[in-house]
């Protein structure tokens, strides 16, 4: 594996492969074109922003990064991969910049359960909720809801309606 940082907002094209594949069957994602990626991407190089990729030995890009040094924690605003490896490989780019900062923060999706591997650090680590914004699979979503059958006093249907021009 290999890194490389990004300088351009015409290098979209380099990560959507990676964030579809990572989103394609999550919830709570921004569907991303190419203006949704350029209007992104320029505003995360206009504030100092670095994006790291991380190659394959083939040049395929395994997954990246969008993160900010200069403070004791370094904020990771987007942690995307595609395989266990450049997750790791992604997570081992952090801890070699432990001397500019102390900490880092990243959101996780829900689906993604291998913090229960990562060892604790210095300060440990903390899991948050975030806010959903777009579910792909409505059905999915529902039943993934905890019911306790037992708690109901009586069976309940209930009907839902969904109207989404971007669904098929």
């Amino acid at each position: 594996l290999s890194f490389g940082l990004l300088n351009s907002v015409d290098q979209w094209t380099l990560l959507d492969p990676v964030y579809k594949t990572y989103t394609a069957r999550l919830s709570g994602y921004a569907e991303r074109g190419e203006k949704e990626w350029k209007r992104l991407l320029g505003s995360f190089f206009a504030e100092g922003v670095n994006i790291a990729v991380v190659r394959n030995d083939e040049g395929v890009i395994e997954g990246y990064a969008v993160y900010r040094l200069g403070q004791p924690e370094i904020p990771v605003s987007e942690l995307v991969y595609i395989t266990r490896r450049a997750q790791r490989a992604l997570l081992n780019y952090f801890y070699n910049h432990r001397s500019q900062g102390t900490t880092i923060r990243w959101n996780e999706g829900l689906h993604d359960t291998y913090y229960r591997f990562y060892p604790d650090g210095k300060s440990g680590h903390s899991t948050m909720p975030y806010m959903m914004s777009r579910i792909v699979d409505v059905k999915a979503a529902f039943e993934s809801i905890p019911v306790n059958p037992e708690a109901l006093m009586m069976p309940i249907t209930m009907t839902f309606g969904v109207k989404d021009s971007l669904c098929e």
